[in-house]
């Protein structure tokens, strides 16, 4: 009984070194998956077509309103009624406006937004509203230009995106290492997952820890995202203007969904993969049984 018990103990040991640095490389190839998926996030979420999704009706909604309350508020002290912004500011407008200044920003070209169908609009609004008023457009033409222009200025200050200047530049530098990144962490994912199966005599055993990394990727990219879109602490930032605000939370909410689409990917994998482990397994079971 002695000499059988040592010997277990003998047999026990490199198992036990077997597993342990089987877990070790599952840890380090699930870590490698979850930067996989975080730069690859990462970098979708930086482009400039991206970006420009993200400018949705709410936002362009609550742009319009902005822009129109601002330039009220200019309006009322000068004595000309507000009614000479009705239809000045149109959302076809601005949309195109915006589009147009987020894909110059990232192409790198200084770009001005043009107003001067707003200003023509306006002027026009405003020579009528002053003959309503019996008074000659050609006599205050000057004092109109002065307000007609100080308005243009309120929108081009207001279609810009704030901080949209960092966008390109975290864009290019993480599209810069983007493809080394990717190269290299293939690279160190399929040496672990080599060394996971190569260690153990049975193609199953060393999958198993495979499935091990495939699950553990999906957890760590899930529960992650998923707690602090239940916190939902990013929506009582309360950036201002409002509609910066919206694009904030919406562009949030787009990078959590992202990542739990390569949650379920990784779970997919992992499921794949458990099953490719489960026939082979019976399909030594069986031979085993033959002999």
């Amino acid at each position: 009984m002695k000499k059988t018990t040592r010997k277990s103990r003998r047999n026990s040991a490199p198992s036990s070194t077997k597993n342990l640095a089987s877990f070790i490389f599952s840890f380090l190839l699930s870590l490698t998956l979850v930067v996989v998926a975080v730069f690859s996030v990462a970098n979708h979420s930086l482009s400039k077509k991206y970006v420009v999704s993200k400018i949705d009706s709410d936002y362009l909604r609550m742009l319009s309103e902005n822009v129109y309350n601002a330039a009220v508020d200019y309006t009322m002290p000068t004595g000309v009624d507000v009614s000479v912004l009705d239809g000045v500011f149109t959302e076809d407008t601005i949309r195109e406006d915006v589009k147009s200044y987020v894909m110059n920003a990232f192409d790198d070209n200084s770009y001005e937004v043009d107003t001067s169908k707003i200003y023509a609009s306006l002027k026009e609004n405003v020579d009528a509203f002053l003959r309503e008023q019996g008074i000659d457009p050609t006599a205050e033409d000057k004092a109109v230009d002065e307000y007609v222009k100080a308005i243009c200025n309120i929108y081009k200050d207001r279609v810009k995106l704030p901080g949209l200047n960092y966008l390109p530049r975290l864009s290019n530098l993480l599209r810069s290492y983007f493809i080394y990144v990717i190269i290299a962490a293939a690279i160190f994912a399929l040496v672990n997952a080599f060394l996971c199966v190569k260690l153990h005599s049975y193609l199953h055993r060393g999958l198993r820890y495979v499935v091990y990394s495939l699950s553990g990727a999906a957890l760590m990219t899930f529960v992650a995202p998923f707690v602090a879109y239940m916190n939902g602490f990013y929506k009582n930032l309360q950036i201002s203007p409002n509609y910066f605000n919206h694009f904030i939370v919406t562009y949030i909410e787009s990078i959590f969904g992202q990542l739990f689409i390569w949650a379920g990917v990784f779970l997919v994998l992992s499921i794949i993969s458990l099953l490719v482990v489960s026939t082979l397994r019976r399909g030594i079971a069986r031979k085993k049984k033959r002999h």
